[in-house]
C-alpha cells in the first residue's frame, strides 16, 4: 500500500474519531419557558351515572297462627261440670251418671269458649316492603382540553387536563446538530 494513501486513510480515521469525540462532548441544554396560548377547546365525554333508589311500598299478608290449641280451658270445663252434675245427682248412682254428665257438657262448653276466643286460623298484618333499583342517567362531563399555543413564532397542540389560562409552561432542549 501506498504512504500517501495510507496517511490519509489515518487521517481520515482521526478526523473522523474527532468528529465523534467532539459530538459526544456536546451537551443537551434543557430550561423552561412560557408560550402563549391561542386556542381551548374542551373535550367531552358523556358518562353513564347509576345512582341506587330505594322504593318501599305497605303490603298487606296473611299470617297462619299455629295450631297449639291448649286443652286445658276443656280440663277446667270438665271438672265444673262434674261438680255440678255430681250435687245435682240425689243418689249415689245419679250422682256418678250426673258427674259423667256434668262432666261432657262443661268440657264441651269449654270447648265452644276457646274456639269462639280464637279467630280463624290466619290473620292480616301489614308490613313495609322496600326493593332497591338503579336509576341511570348519561351526563356530558368535560374530560380535557385541547390546547393550541405559540412559541417563538410557531403554534403547537397538546391536551391537558386543566384549563391552562393565558399561558402555559414548557420544556424547551437545545441540542446541537453537527453536520
Amino acid at each position: 500500500m501506498n504512504t500517501g494513501l495510507k496517511n490519509t486513510n489515518i487521517t481520515a480515521i482521526a478526523l473522523s474519531f474527532g468528529l465523534m469525540v467532539g459530538s459526544m462532548q456536546t451537551t443537551a441544554s434543557s430550561h423552561t419557558d412560557f408560550a402563549t396560548v391561542t386556542n381551548v377547546s374542551p373535550i367531552y365525554e358523556t358518562i353513564t351515572i347509576r345512582e341506587p333508589q330505594r322504593e318501599c311500598h305497605i303490603e298487606q299478608r296473611v299470617v297462619q297462627r299455629s295450631s297449639n290449641r291448649s286443652i286445658t280451658p276443656n280440663i277446667v270445663g270438665a271438672l265444673i261440670g262434674g261438680a255440678i252434675g255430681n250435687e245435682l245427682g240425689h243418689n249415689k248412682s245419679n250422682k256418678r251418671v250426673g258427674a259423667v254428665a256434668g262432666a261432657i257438657l262443661g268440657g264441651s262448653i269449654a270447648s265452644d269458649l276457646n274456639r269462639g276466643h280464637r279467630h280463624q286460623g290466619s290473620y292480616i298484618k301489614n308490613e313495609e316492603v322496600c326493593h332497591v333499583s338503579h336509576s341511570v342517567r348519561h351526563e356530558k362531563q368535560v374530560t380535557g382540553y385541547e390546547v393550541d399555543y405559540k412559541y417563538h413564532g410557531k403554534v403547537y397542540n397538546t391536551v391537558m387536563s386543566s384549563h391552562p389560562g393565558d399561558q402555559i409552561r414548557i420544556a424547551v432542549d437545545v441540542t446541537p446538530i453537527d453536520y
